[in-house]
């Protein structure tokens, strides 16, 4: 049954790619702003546009470090939007080829490989207790997504959804674009380094050390460095000893790196020579306050001009 609705996708989603100059007069999205069901909701900053479906509504909320907007009807089907400029289908694929994180406590796993078809990529992803289809359609330089979680009684209704949506869909040329490839030549070149330090136990002295180091090479490819060393001393006051603890461990990776733009935050994207796939969340690129660029909300430790790249 897995795979004929699979298949049943691949027969029902369609996308009407409108591509204009500027958007249609709609709602901008912001944060805490409501949309009722038939309003036009604009994403001026990727040049995206979309109607929501009848019977639902909508809020954008803060989450996870950045703006997303979010469609709900009843008790039964949410919808999360996501933006993108700068996003290659082939990317895309990758991504949705993991499984989905939404929460702590909810995951989604693959139920079947992601299709591509041409300027559309979706997949299908199952959960005990959901099911949820994303679908991301392509234009110019953006990218729109909509990840739509039903219950189980509400899933065969996954593929009209995403029609509904997709079939409203406008793009225009992306102002994030600009900004995203003027940060793609900007870190090219340099290395990033991602430190930190957790201690460990009360009665003795140690912790665990992680250093992380992506060098980022101009030529699109990248060389990564991570390594964890743990050591932790006790001292015996009866013995008049102590007990020393060390371990190292590492791993080394070298592949390719682009950087795209997801709501209102930038994504390094990086894809191993394995095809591993990792992404991470870029902020404070502007170096605000002194304080370096932030990886995954973390200051990192260094950052400068890379002495492994070409």
């Amino acid at each position: 049954m897995k795979h004929f609705k699979v298949w049943m996708l691949g027969l029902l989603l369609t996308s009407s790619l409108v591509l204009a100059q500027s958007l249609p007069s709609g709602t901008e999205a912001s944060l805490g702003q409501q949309y009722a069901a038939g309003t036009r909701v604009n994403i001026s900053k990727h040049g995206l546009s979309f109607v929501v479906p009848n019977a639902f509504n909508g809020t954008t909320v803060f989450t996870a470090g950045s703006q997303v907007t979010v469609l709900s009807r009843a008790q039964d089907v949410t919808v999360v939007v996501w933006a993108f400029s700068n996003l290659e289908p082939q990317d895309a694929a990758l991504w949705l080829a993991y499984p989905i994180e939404i929460s702590e406590n909810l995951k989604f796993q693959l139920q079947a490989p992601p299709v591509v078809q041409s300027k559309l990529v979706y997949a299908y992803h199952t959960s005990p207790q959901l099911d949820s289809l994303t679908v991301i359609s392509f234009g110019l330089n953006s990218a729109i997504g909509f990840t739509i979680i039903s219950t189980k009684s509400a899933s065969q209704e996954l593929p009209s959804i995403a029609n509904s949506l997709l079939g409203n869909v406008s793009f225009a040329p992306s102002p994030t674009s600009d900004t995203v490839q003027r940060l793609r030549q900007g870190l090219g070149g340099l290395y990033l380094l991602h430190y930190s330090f957790k201690a460990i136990g009360s009665s003795g002295f140690g912790g665990t050390e992680n250093k992380r180091q992506w060098d980022l090479c101009s030529n699109g490819q990248y060389a990564y460095f991570g390594r964890v060393e743990s050591s932790y001393t006790t001292n015996n006051p009866y013995a008049n000893s102590s007990l020393s603890v060390f371990n190292t461990s590492g791993a080394n990776e070298v592949g390719t790196w682009r950087v795209f733009a997801l709501n209102d935050a930038y994504a390094l994207l990086t894809i191993s020579n394995q095809g591993v796939l990792d992404t991470h969340i870029l902020s404070n690129i502007e170096q605000a306050g002194g304080k370096l660029p932030y990886l995954d909300g973390k200051e990192l430790g260094a950052f400068g001009k890379s002495n492994v790249c070409p």
